[in-house]
């Protein structure tokens, strides 16, 4: 079953794609309001399914390691990584 799971910090953002997805209606979305450092771990790939395409928007900061780590093991077929600072981009995806 093809489905779309977005985590978001910002909870109004999580909010917002809920509206969104009822507007459109789109049945197949769950979102999630948190950390990525702190959701987005093994049990949580394990829990909703390996992705085929993950698409990142970090802070400037860049990803967090452990982020980089479980995205790298759930070895997604493409990564979209949506970059405002070069510097840490070519951090993450060394």
């Amino acid at each position: 079953m093809k489905k779309v799971i977005g985590v978001e910090y910002v909870p109004e953002a999580i909010d917002d794609a809920n509206v969104n997805s009822e507007i459109n209606g789109i049945t197949n979305t769950s979102f999630f309001s948190g950390d990525m450092k702190n959701v987005l771990n093994d049990d949580f790939v394990a829990k909703h399914g390996t992705p085929d395409v993950v698409i990142v928007d970090p802070p400037r900061a860049g990803m967090h390691e452990d982020v980089v780590k479980t995205i790298m093991k759930a070895n997604p077929k493409k990564i979209v990584y949506v970059s405002c600072n070069p510097a840490t981009q070519a951090r993450d995806i060394a």
